[in-house]
C-alpha cells in the first residue's frame, strides 16, 4: 500500500508539506513537541513506544520523553534507526505481542 500511495500524483509534494509542517532539519518544531508533552500525562490508555536507538529522524531522547505517559512501556531497540518494524521485525513483533498480552491480562483481572 505504501508504494501505491507514494506514486500517486502530487504524493511527494503532499508528504513534504506535511513533514515541513511538523519538523525541519533541526528536528520537530517547538509547538509540536510542546503539544505532545502537554498531552502525554493526560493519556489513560495502554501505551507502547518502540524506538530505534540510532534513529536519525527523531532522536531517541524523544522516546524517553514519552515516559511522561502514565504506565507507558518504552522499548528502545539497539542497532536500529527510524523504522523498527522493518529493521528488526522479529524483536518488534515480540515486543508488541508481549504488550498486547500484558494489556489483555490486566483487563481480564479487572
Amino acid at each position: 500500500m505504501t508504494y501505491e500511495m507514494a506514486v500517486l500524483p502530487n504524493a511527494q509534494a503532499a508528504y513534504l508539506k506535511t513533514l515541513r509542517g511538523v519538523a525541519s532539519v533541526l528536528g520537530m518544531h517547538h509547538h509540536v513537541l510542546h503539544g505532545f508533552r502537554e498531552a502525554m500525562p493526560t493519556l489513560s490508555v495502554p501505551t507502547l513506544v518502540v524506538w530505534g536507538r540510532q534513529d536519525r529522524v527523531l532522536p531517541v531522547s524523544h522516546a524517553r520523553a514519552t515516559r511522561a505517559i502514565p504506565g507507558a512501556r518504552v522499548e528502545i531497540l539497539d542497532n536500529c534507526g527510524h523504522l523498527p518494524p522493518l529493521e528488526h521485525p522479529d524483536p518488534f513483533n515480540r515486543i508488541v505481542l508481549d504488550f498486547m498480552s500484558d494489556v489483555g491480562d490486566r483487563e481480564s483481572a479487572a
